[in-house]
């Protein structure tokens, strides 16, 4: 990792979490992975970069993925790797698109989010590499949100409420 002139501190090159982990997110262990600072974060992110009339969380997003999956029939571990689909933005934020397509930016970014992504979904019992199920259902709750949270007909669950109810999905689902 390249340091920046001036960055003379012990935890140059991690993430401070909110529960004060330093957590090296270029070379993520399985340890490193702390629940509660996953579902505090995913509660704080807000889709969309906050492009949306009203705050919508990554964590909200996860468990409607989850549910759709459930409504499916899908078996747990199925349902439990959709509600971590985007676990790993906590720790890596999460691009948009156009950036992500960027020569260069967006393939470092990617690859660097891939392996993130295998890290947390593993850590917490999910599929790696995660099903084209959870993919398809990924995409019809971004169809739901397009209708519904970009148009400000939805108001999505406040950070707190939306970690409550990805943390208790999760408890449910790895109990």
């Amino acid at each position: 990792m390249t340091e920046m002139p001036g960055d003379t501190h012990a935890w140059v090159g991690a993430m401070i979490s909110v529960s004060g982990r330093a957590v090296p997110v270029v070379d993520m262990q399985p340890e490193d992975v702390y629940e509660p600072d996953i579902a505090h974060a995913l509660g704080m992110i807000c889709r969309y970069n906050g492009h949306v009339p009203r705050f919508y969380s990554v964590a909200e997003h996860c468990v409607r993925v989850a549910d759709m999956l459930r409504s499916w029939g899908e078996p747990s571990h199925v349902v439990l790797t959709g509600l971590v689909h985007d676990a790993h933005e906590a720790l890596t934020g999460d691009m948009i698109r156009p950036l992500k397509r960027t020569a260069g930016l967006g393939e470092e970014f990617l690859a660097l989010e891939a392996k993130v992504a295998e890290v947390v979904t593993r850590s917490f019992g999910g599929l790696w590499p995660h099903p084209g199920v959870v993919e398809d259902a990924d995409r019809e709750v971004y169809y739901w949100e397009e209708a519904n949270v970009r148009s400000g007909v939805h108001v999505g669950l406040s950070p707190v409420l939306a970690t409550v109810q990805w943390r208790s999905q999760l408890a449910l689902l790895t109990f």
